[in-house]
């Protein structure tokens, strides 16, 4: 990891960026991709945005939430273009409280649009269904199709969430029932009190 900063050669920095793709390495090498994906490139030497693509493509492996905020900025500024394709992914994996405001901000992206709506309908988002469905009437038939992809899978989503809510609901409603059985037989099969016994005694 402490190479890639100080290396400018950039097939060797997309070498060490792409070998940062590792799990092992989750968080610790996020810092340093991410510092690697803000060098500055020049886009008129062919294959120098290669390090930045490969750093971003690493941190869908190695980012954790620590990580979202860094990784939200750079995905919703779009001087950084293409590169950011897998930051998409990226932010649609970690589990932040911050995750769906930004992926309905990547809506507004004409460059991060349909991966923002593709990944709304993997993670099953179905209560960001209405910000999706406005690009139903899309002038781009790709988008036209995705977006209904994505309202199917939101709509399976949604279901599978209701029966799960089901199934939890009647488990709860069962449990407690059977809790107020056993109590009722806890107190049918409870001896008498010896002072209950001898009242009856003296009466007879």
């Amino acid at each position: 990891m402490k190479w890639l900063p100080k290396a400018t050669w950039r097939g060797l920095r997309a070498d060490i960026a792409r070998t940062l793709s590792h799990k092992s390495l989750k968080p610790v090498a996020a810092p340093v991709l991410i510092a690697e994906f803000k060098r500055a490139v020049d886009p008129a030497i062919k294959g120098s945005n290669l390090p930045r693509e490969f750093a971003a493509q690493a941190l869908e492996v190695v980012a954790d939430e620590s990580c979202f905020d860094e990784i939200a900025e750079l995905a919703l500024d779009p001087k950084y273009g293409e590169a950011r394709t897998s930051l998409a992914f990226v932010l649609a994996r970690l589990k932040h409280p911050r995750r769906d405001e930004v992926l309905v901000a990547l809506l507004d992206d004409d460059w991060m649009c349909s991966l923002a709506i593709d990944n709304i309908g993997k993670k099953g988002l179905y209560h960001l269904r209405d910000k999706v469905e406005p690009f139903a009437q899309s002038d781009d038939k790709d988008v036209r199709k995705l977006v209904a992809k994505t309202l199917e899978r939101l709509g399976k989503a949604e279901a599978r969430a209701a029966e799960k809510a089901r199934k939890a609901k009647a488990k709860a409603k069962a449990k407690a029932a059977e809790k107020a059985r056993k109590a009722a037989e806890r107190k049918a099969n409870k001896p008498r009190s010896t002072t209950s016994r001898r009242s009856g005694q003296a009466g007879s």
